[in-house]
This record gives structure tokens, C-alpha cells and sequence, in this order.
């Protein structure tokens, strides 16, 4: 199930995706979706980031692999910084490149939702979560 966020008339709407069209529904995937009969045409949305997180706490550098990559120091303490929520766009959106901004990084980041509470689980038991 591929599920979207959207905008449209000025409102915020979740839906999923079905054979190329938004099939809408009420509620949020963190509370349960309720499935509708109304479908949304790609084209007619703004398609949004797929949630809104108030902020991302990030280590950075935390893997040797990675500073090496860059040929940058292995850091002695943890490297903390922060993504505001201002900083999530939705696909096809542009990136804002600030006037006084020296050095912009941009990348993307995956997210998986799990649908129940789950530990040491199997990787061929992994669908059922």
C-alpha cells in the first residue's frame, strides 16, 4: 500500500495510491486510515512529504566509512545537529538556497512505518509487522 500526502483546496489529505489516482480517505496512517469511495486525480494534488515531524535529531559522522568517504576526522565526540521541520519538502519541490547560507548538504532519508511493536523478528516474518 503506497499511502499519500496531499494538499488540495487548501486543506492536508491522506489517501493511497491506486492504479495511478488518489484514493482518499479519512484519518491518518499513525491512528488508522478509513478508506473512501472519492478518488483524486495526480495531476488535480500537491503531493506533501509523506509526515511531518516536529524535528530529526541527527548524529553526524557516525560511522567511520562515512568520514573517510569525505576525508574528514574521525570525530572524538558525537557530531549533534538538527533538522527543523521546515526543512521537509514534498517531491518536486524546490529547494530554498537562504542568502546568507555558506554551505548547503541536502539528502534524502528513509522511513519505514511498522505496524506493531516488534524485536528480533525474523527477516522472513518481517511482512506481518
Amino acid at each position: 500500500m503506497k499511502i499519500a500526502r496531499y494538499a488540495v483546496d487548501g486543506k492536508v489529505e491522506y489517501g493511497v495510491l491506486e492504479d495511478g489516482r488518489i484514493r482518499k480517505a479519512a484519518g491518518n496512517p499513525f491512528d488508522g486510515l478509513t478508506l473512501l469511495s472519492e478518488y483524486r486525480e495526480l495531476e488535480s494534488v500537491r503531493l506533501l512529504s509523506p509526515s511531518l515531524p516536529g524535528k530529526a535529531l541527527c548524529i553526524g559522522l557516525n560511522y567511520r566509512d562515512h568520514a573517510v568517504e569525505f576525508a574528514l576526522p574521525i570525530p572524538t565526540s558525537p557530531v549533534v545537529f538538527i533538522k527543523p521541520s521546515t526543512s521537509v519538502i514534498g517531491p518536486g519541490d524546490l529547494i530554498d538556497y537562504p542568502a546568507l547560507c555558506t554551505r548547503l548538504d541536502f539528502e534524502a532519508e528513509l522511513v519505514a512505518v511498522i505496524g506493531k511493536k516488534a524485536k528480533n523478528v525474523a527477516a522472513e516474518k518481517a511482512a506481518e509487522y
